[in-house]
């Protein structure tokens, strides 16, 4: 999962954030597009497969408000299903 933590952000860098989460071409996940961490209005995540979210926090981490990213792993509920 990537988080990006708003409250860490200048009004300037949670702009540039805004923008970018609007333009960018983020991977689409399989539990919606974006998620609010724990009910916190003010964390933005995306919950993505280990390497897309390595990809995701790398591009981000590059971005002027890279420094309120970070990568959480995410425990499965279950297994995926075999096809």
């Amino acid at each position: 999962m990537v988080m990006v933590d708003q409250t860490q952000l200048s009004s300037n860098q949670r702009s540039a954030f805004q923008q970018y989460i609007q333009t960018a071409s983020l991977p689409s996940t399989k539990v919606g597009k974006r998620c609010q961490y724990y009910s916190n209005p003010d964390v933005w995540c995306l919950v993505l497969d280990a390497p897309v979210a390595n990809q995701v926090f790398q591009q981000i981490s590059r971005q002027p408000f890279g420094s309120a990213a970070s990568l959480k792993p995410v425990r499965r509920l279950r297994s995926p299903e075999k096809s």
